[in-house]
């Protein structure tokens, strides 16, 4: 992946960061910390988004579309195919005007947990969070149409919101 002249532009004070800056980024870490590994991946922000932006809905006609229009934008990697593998996964969450990061960690013998990492607290709390919670909601969805042996109950739906630097601009 090659970054434009715009994506660079973007990473200047004042400027708003691109999503291709964004998966430039997370892949270029997952290729330095972890080439070989499929314990540790990235879901690329237009897959993130599909999971952030969708209604929450439990009907099996619902699921079965939400798990296809993943598993579709996700045909390169085929992260999402292998969860069971997965011990962390990266989601980068945007919305209104504003990235955040949302971590699922999966433990053995512990249900797995979902981290919320957010700059900004003071002006985009409550909707960040919203949008992690829709997030790791459709991603246990997913995982459990493409592993109907997979076990989620209500525990797994936890989100943690975690302590992390905030922010001092107005601009990602």
């Amino acid at each position: 992946m090659t970054l434009s002249n715009t994506d660079i532009e973007a990473l200047k004070p004042g400027e708003w960061v691109t999503d291709d800056v964004i998966d430039f980024y997370f892949k270029y870490l997952k290729r330095k910390y972890f080439p070989d590994s499929k314990k540790y991946v990235y879901i690329p922000v237009t897959l993130a988004n599909l999971l952030t932006e969708r209604a929450l809905d439990n009907s099996t006609e619902y699921l079965k579309e939400l798990a296809s229009d993943a598993n579709a934008l996700d045909i390169k990697s085929q992260i999402l195919g292998r969860p069971r593998t997965i011990r962390v996964a990266f989601l980068p969450i945007f919305g209104d005007g504003h990235w955040s990061l949302l971590v699922y960690r999966n433990q053995k013998h512990k249900l797995p947990e979902f981290l919320h990492f957010n700059s900004h607290l003071n002006s985009t709390r409550e909707y960040h969070t919203q949008c992690a919670r829709t997030a790791l909601i459709n991603l246990l969805y997913v995982f459990r149409q493409n592993d109907p042996s997979m076990v989620i109950s209500k525990e797994s739906y936890k989100l943690i919101v975690k302590n992390c630097p905030q922010q001092t601009n107005g601009n990602d």
